[in-house]
């Protein structure tokens, strides 16, 4: 009597509430329910349902649905096809990184190395060698895409929201002053080729990861090297009308460090530093590693707004003077409370802007050895849990069969 009484309360509650309440749930929790009945699964396999919980997925803010992924390849006594997922909340909010859980990698060679590409509404598209995948960690879905890919090729990863659609942008070596471009579109599971990237790929600074922020893909390149030092240029591809643009940069001298350049005599030649690109919830984030300078290494970190002005929001100094790229601390992701979670080399690291000082992250779990190797920036990165299928082409009940329990 109790179970019917119940199944008829469920009954009872408008189809609209349930779908409020529901898209306001972690991914984990609605994959267990799509088992309680027809309709719940059929909800919760509906484009426009999934669309609505990654909404609030993006909108929630105490990360509770932000995740870090740990790549386990080259680290002592670890399996290479496991990957690692940690909480973001619990970064913040504890100050330390708990294993929540172990997710196999949909590698197809064991001892192959796997890189991160992009990330984007839940999905990952990640590269195995001359192979591309996308992937969702939370669902553990994955499509291998098709065609063969070079090894020096570049890629960036995001979502066209005009046709509603996920694409993958690759960039092959030329001859001159250009690169050739191809897209990926997911719907029509093909490549084909678009204008040219109009910087040749050896000014191209692949060691800084592609970003995808507002429905387009930024990269940084090399615009000049000279007696003055590197200059770089910030270059966004649309999505949309598959169009490279040259973003402007902020004002990386500001008041401060031309001061502190006055006062030793010298200009703003004098700064040497590395750009790197980072999204927060959706806004580009830009990291200016000042080394090798008169006013001390540092980063300067600026988040651009919708009117596409800059605002800057720390500046991070490092604990000793910088002289390689190595030895930078990568930002991963920050808080509303000046928290920045930064990884460098063989460590993890929260720097506070309100005591101005660096705190060692301890990690329990699955990676555990992370520390003990020689370097990590490459092997983690950032997600956000969804639902999103990387078979977005497939029929629901096509997908609801490739769901797997989290």
């Amino acid at each position: 009597m109790a179970s019917q009484s119940h199944a008829a309360t469920i009954q009872n509650i408008p189809h609209e509430v349930i779908t409020e309440i529901l898209a306001r749930l972690p991914a984990k929790c609605l994959i267990r329910f799509r088992c309680v009945c027809k309709s719940w699964r059929s909800l919760i396999s509906d484009p426009q349902f999934l669309k609505k919980q990654l909404h609030f997925s993006h909108a929630e803010s105490n990360f509770t649905r932000q995740r870090i992924i740990v790549f386990k390849q080259g680290l002592p006594s670890s399996d290479h096809r496991i990957a690692s997922s940690y909480s973001v909340h619990s970064v913040f909010n504890d100050h330390e990184m708990p294993c929540s859980f172990d997710v196999p990698l949909p590698m197809t060679d064991p001892a192959s190395i796997i890189e991160f590409v992009g990330s984007c509404n839940g999905l990952v598209c990640l590269r195995e060698g001359r192979i591309l995948h996308l992937w969702n960690p939370s669902t553990r879905e994955s499509k291998r895409l098709p065609r063969s890919i070079g090894y020096n090729d570049y890629f960036g990863f995001g979502y066209d929201e005009s046709v509603d659609d996920y694409k993958v942008v690759r960039l092959l070596n030329n001859e001159g002053d250009t690169c050739k471009v191809e897209v990926y579109e997911l719907r029509a599971d093909c490549w084909r080729e678009t204008q040219n990237f109009p910087y040749s790929l050896n000014r191209f600074a692949g060691t800084w990861s592609t970003v995808y922020a507002n429905g387009a893909l930024y990269w940084v390149v090399v615009r000049e090297h000279g007696p003055e030092g590197t200059r770089w240029n910030v270059v966004a591809f649309d999505l949309s009308t598959e169009k490279f643009t040259e973003v402007p940069q902020p004002n990386y001298f500001d008041d401060d460090s031309c001061s502190l350049l006055a006062g030793h005599g010298m200009s703003v030649s004098d700064l040497n530093f590395v750009i790197e690109l980072v999204v927060e919830r959706g806004s580009l984030c830009l990291v200016c590693h000042y080394i090798q300078c008169c006013v001390g290494s540092h980063a300067g970190v600026w988040i651009m707004r919708e009117d596409g002005v800059w605002t800057k929001l720390a500046k991070i100094p490092y604990q000793q003077e910088m002289k390689q790229s190595q030895q930078f601390w990568r930002l991963l992701c920050f808080s509303g409370n000046g928290e920045f979670l930064m990884a460098r080399k063989d460590k993890l690291a929260l720097y506070s802007t309100k005591e101005d000082a660096f705190e060692d992250l301890p990690i329990h779990g699955g990676g555990d050895e992370l520390l003990l190797h020689d370097s990590i920036l490459n092997k983690i990165k950032t997600y956000v849990e969804s639902l999103i299928s990387p078979n977005y082409a497939m029929n629901e009940s096509e997908q609801s069969k490739n769901l797997v329990m989290a």
